[in-house]
């Protein structure tokens, strides 16, 4: 394979200044979030190596891989519980906060822009999308796709309202990003968009904060910084659970820059502290692997819920499959590890079905779904891997 030509950040994004320290280093990670087909041989790893800033408090991913390498396939259907509540509140929010027609940056399958355009017959809704594929709901009539980043020399009518959802996060300039979207938008103009709440994430020591997807870290209060610094006043702000913030900010020329906060100790501990208490959580693991042979062993997740902890150590030999409720990932090899891909029916032919579930935001809908299948399983989940 060729060498694979990686984009180093130097500066930190909030400073723009050499105000960073290493944290901590992954050497050989998977860099795909998602299953293949593919042998395992082809996979690919890389250094995932998170800096911090000393002046702010934001974690970065030092060295960026090339998106067509991270977003080599189709891997983010949103599907579940969770994520069917967080449309139908952000639709609501939604309905509060647009005016006019839409552009909606990264709308993944359309399922967003489907449920808004059920109820708002006379929007005419845009999605700019660079990885769908073949991967469409059904369009709504009156929705667009066009296949493409999103940047400013990109030619759309003016008047729109801005939308995204979870996509911030994903940006390698997020900086960038929000200027190139203060360009497009006249004075008054709306962005309005949800993001994970990332800062609950860490704290609650969620596996799938940051990764090769989500290469930096950022609070409420870093967020609000850069949107001041790009004239963006907020306008309204409402928490989903402790999944999302949505945010409807408006470009406002003559707001004044937030200062710069500085968390760097409460950020710094409690990624340590997530990490520490991950590789606990495989080491009670695998000791519990020998102890209980009569048990069949699962895991949830075709995601970095799994990568992370077979990362760490995690013993695949002991688990049967992997389950997760993806049409698309079923029968699929999990990337970077042995591991295929079930759905979670498959617990029904067992008699003593046991799913290792650390699911971060998604867990209790997961674990009443398991049970429901069969009554029998038993669960291991944050609360009880100890014993």
């Amino acid at each position: 394979m060729d060498k694979i030509v990686t984009t180093t950040r130097r500066l930190s994004i909030a400073t723009n200044s050499n105000t960073l320290e290493e944290l901590i280093e992954y050497e050989n990670f998977p860099v795909f979030i998602g299953c293949t087909d593919q042998s395992p041989d082809a996979d690919i790893r890389a250094s995932m190596k998170w800096m911090i800033c000393k002046e702010s408090g934001c974690i970065q991913l030092q060295y960026l891989m090339p998106l067509d390498i991270v977003y080599s396939g189709y891997h983010s259907e949103a599907v579940g519980g969770v994520w069917e509540e967080h449309h139908n509140k952000f639709c609501k929010f939604l309905t509060k906060n647009i005016y006019g027609n839409v552009m909606e940056v990264g709308g993944s399958n359309g399922s967003l822009a489907n449920k808004y355009c059920e109820d708002h017959k006379n929007v005419k809704w845009t999605i700019v999308e660079p990885n769908m594929g073949n991967k469409t709901v059904k369009l709504n009539e009156n929705i667009n796709f066009v296949n493409a980043f999103f940047d400013k020399n990109l030619i759309f009518e003016k008047g729109r309202t801005v939308v995204c959802s979870h996509v911030f996060e994903h940006m390698y300039e997020p900086i960038k990003f929000l200027e190139d979207i203060a360009e497009y938008l006249d004075e008054g103009g709306r962005l309005v968009f949800s993001v994970p709440n990332l800062a609950k994430y860490l704290e609650n020591k969620f596996s799938n904060t940051i990764n090769f997807e989500h290469t930096f870290f950022f609070t409420e209060e870093l967020l609000e910084y850069f949107l001041s610094r790009n004239k963006f006043k907020v306008i309204e702000k409402q928490y989903f659970k402790d999944h999302s913030i949505f945010y409807s900010v408006e470009k406002n020329s003559k707001i004044e820059g937030l200062s710069l906060p500085n968390q760097y100790q409460t950020n710094r501990s409690r990624y340590l502290s997530m990490l520490k208490y991950y590789k606990g959580i495989v080491n009670a693991l695998n000791k519990n692997f020998e102890k209980e042979e009569e048990f069949e062993f699962f895991l949830f997740g075709g995601s970095i819920f799994s990568q992370f902890v077979i990362y760490l150590g995690l013993n695949e030999e002991k688990i049967i499959s992997i389950v997760d409720n993806s049409d698309e990932k079923n029968g699929k090899r999990l990337y970077g590890s042995q591991l295929y891909i079930s759905k979670p029916d498959i617990i029904s032919e067992y008699k003593k079905p046991t799913v290792i579930v650390f699911a971060g935001q998604y867990q209790s809908e997961i674990e009443a779904q398991l049970t429901s299948i069969n009554q029998g399983c038993r669960i291991i989940n944050p609360k009880n891997y100890l014993k």
